[in-house]
């Protein structure tokens, strides 16, 4: 499989890379060196109009990982080195009805990064190795805080499963394949950041172009993007915060490359809570979609925000020519702040009509789960964060 590393030699990279940095930590400069990571079990239960499957899986939109920072300054800037690695657990997004992977598989955990970044002070950054695509995440531009239970990724909660038909037999249709989102995703790439690019008022832009390969695994696609550009924005107006990101790439879809563009705007007025999303996108041959998001977040208890939020999902063409696929979900997460954990709930409702014979019936799926961040791995640092822009979209 291209894209990515047995486990057990990365691992052993990371230790010695650790003991090296930790043996150097009096000589390192400030900022050289920070652990991250989180865990996200949930209980995943999806009901195809005949039977229910409920197992427990990491959420795919947010899996859990682990993963180091290591940094230091160069001539024109600092040079970067980021090695991040899933738990190698199952994931949500790879269940179905015909197969379910085993719960804990550590000779198939994904290495997620393994890339070297170089940032010039004028020239932007560029960076070699396993990463983000210049448009991964074009389509999460999201400020509602409830991504865990409920966004644009449809695909993330019960994508492997397939719809029934009306007489009661599996169909050969899939829930990802009803509702794509179009962007990019984690690959072997070459890819350049500009530096950000502040207008006053205006906001500040960044854009991002890359080249990289095809990567799946198992029946999840990971990334499809074999070149592309993303724009991300950012900016505060204010009371309201706005943030919104276009791509535009060409994909491999069944060995045609294909062009496609998707994106999305979010805007949240801070002194309410509301919050409002949208998303689009469309590629050549395989349809369009269009989604929108209302999100409240407010503080209703001492131990953490709450966010709920709404949402629908409309697909055009996206299974055949002339085919419809409606979503309606709704999710609910809650912040406990001193455990460092994040609940939540996400239910669902899939519609899909295709330009044929058969009939599919509805179909649901509940998410229940929790994220627990590894707050004390960011003790393990030589000091303090860059004041920069955080453009991080994908989980």
């Amino acid at each position: 499989m291209v894209g990515f590393l047995n486990c057990r030699t990365v691992l052993a990279a990371a230790i010695a890379a650790l003991t090296a940095g930790s043996v150097a930590a009096q000589s390192l400069p400030e900022n050289s060196f920070r652990l991250y990571g989180h865990f996200s079990p949930a209980a995943i239960s999806y009901d195809d109009g005949a039977e229910r499957y409920t197992n427990i899986a990491d959420n795919s939109y947010s899996g859990g990982r682990i993963g180091f920072w290591f940094e230091y300054p160069a001539q024109f800037g600092r040079t970067r080195f980021n090695v991040e690695s899933s738990l190698g657990l199952r994931q949500s997004a790879s269940l179905s009805q015909f197969y379910i992977p085993p719960l804990i598989d550590i000779d198939a955990t994904a290495i997620r990064k393994f890339e070297v970044i170089f940032d010039t002070d004028r020239l932007g950054s560029f960076s070699f190795g396993q990463g983000s695509m210049g448009s991964d995440a074009v389509t999460e531009s999201d400020l509602s805080g409830t991504q865990l239970a409920s966004y644009v990724g449809i695909a993330d909660t019960a994508g492997g499963y397939f719809f029934r038909t009306a007489s009661g037999s599996v169909s050969t249709v899939r829930i990802k394949d009803a509702f794509p989102t179009f962007d990019g995703g984690r690959a072997p790439r070459i890819r350049w950041d500009s530096p950000d690019l502040a207008l006053s008022h205006l906001g500040t832009f960044r854009i991002a172009a890359s080249a990289g390969l095809e990567v799946t695994d198992r029946n999840v696609v990971v990334n499809d993007a074999l070149a592309d550009v993303g724009l991300f924005y950012r900016n505060t107006l204010g009371n309201f915060d706005i943030k919104g990101s276009f791509g535009t790439s060409l994909a491999d879809v069944n060995g045609e490359t294909k062009p496609q563009s998707a994106g999305s705007i979010s805007l949240l007025h801070n002194p309410s809570g509301w919050s409002a999303t949208v998303a689009t996108g469309a590629r050549d041959g395989g349809g369009q979609y269009q989604y929108s998001k209302i999100a409240l977040t407010r503080r209703w208890f001492d131990w953490g925000d709450t966010a709920a939020s709404i949402d629908f999902y409309q697909g055009i063409d996206t299974v055949n020519s002339g085919s419809r696929s409606k979503s309606y979900g709704l999710g609910i997460v809650q912040d406990l702040d001193r455990s460092d954990l994040r609940l939540y709930l996400g239910l669902r409702r899939y519609e899909v009509s295709t330009n044929g014979i058969a009939t599919h019936r509805p179909a649901t799926s509940i998410i229940f789960g929790t994220r627990w961040v590894f707050k004390k791995l960011d003790q393990v640092h030589f000091a303090r964060g860059r004041d920069e822009v955080d453009w991080t979209e994908s989980e």
